[in-house]
């Protein structure tokens, strides 16, 4: 029976003197929500984690350059796709930071694949004596966001700035073996990629663990910018690491994760 039927009873046995009878209501289904939880981090270390492997192995000569077009599928086809699946997924959760910074790797990633398809097409028309400019222009604007977001990753456990630092390292050298052409120098960058790539695997294995319920390891090193200047009651810490202001509870164990 619809609303206005009930509606329409009720005034008529209001008229007449009468009880009006009770209709029972059944209960609403609970609203459908896009997102109730989860932890983007597993999906986004992961993606950057495979993506700085596959360049740290093209990078230190794994596989003949002739084979390099096989990073792209790599890069943009998950990568890419799964880095801005998660920066969605952050926001969702109310993790701006987090979401910008997946969000702008994936972009990293996506502007790889164009770079080297547009230089093995020629889609820019850029002549060959000024691709290692262009390999440059790339290399350098890209150092340029991660020195910017070391800053705030200072305020994560200490793998996280480790690997902010790293990833500047190597696109770093990887400006520096462009402009010299120095093999070695490119191996040089080949070896940070890598070891960005086992640094990211070493914090999604901490992050997969906790997801599962089993004990956080490894471990990912305390914060290097804890704020000093909030009392101990109002510090907390968040899923992944960061501290935040909250206010006291009475019960000394609630609130702890």
């Amino acid at each position: 029976m619809s609303v206005q039927g009930n509606e329409y009873e009720r005034e008529l046995a209001a008229a007449e003197g009468a009880e009006p009878s009770v209709v029972p209501v059944e209960a609403a289904a609970p609203p459908r929500v896009l997102v109730s939880g989860g932890d983007p981090l597993a999906l986004g270390l992961m993606a950057f984690a495979l993506g700085t492997l596959v360049v740290g192995m093209a990078l230190i000569g794994v596989f003949p350059a002739a084979a390099l077009g096989a990073v792209v599928p790599i890069v943009a086809g998950f990568c890419g796709i799964a880095l801005f699946t998660s920066a969605w997924w952050s926001l969702l959760l109310g993790e701006s930071l987090l979401a910008a910074t997946f969000g702008t790797v994936s972009g990293f990633f996506f502007s790889l694949a164009l770079l080297l398809l547009g230089l093995f097409h020629n889609w820019y028309a850029i002549p060959v004596s000024a691709v290692p400019a262009a390999e440059e222009i790339f290399y350098i604007v890209w150092c340029c966001f991660f020195i910017a977001l070391l800053v705030p990753f200072l305020r994560f456990p200490a793998v996280y700035p480790l690997i902010v630092f790293v990833v500047i390292t190597l696109l770093a050298l990887a400006a520096t073996a462009v402009f010299t052409g120095s093999p070695n120098i490119q191996m040089a960058a080949g070896a940070a990629t890598l070891t960005a790539s086992f640094l990211l695997f070493w914090a999604w294995l901490n992050v997969s663990m906790t997801v599962v319920g089993m004990p956080k390891v490894p471990p990912l090193g305390k914060i290097l910018a804890a704020p000093r200047n909030l009392p101990a009651h109002r510090r907390t810490t968040t899923d992944t690491g960061t501290a935040r202001s909250s206010p006291p509870h009475p019960n000394p164990a609630a609130g702890r994760r």
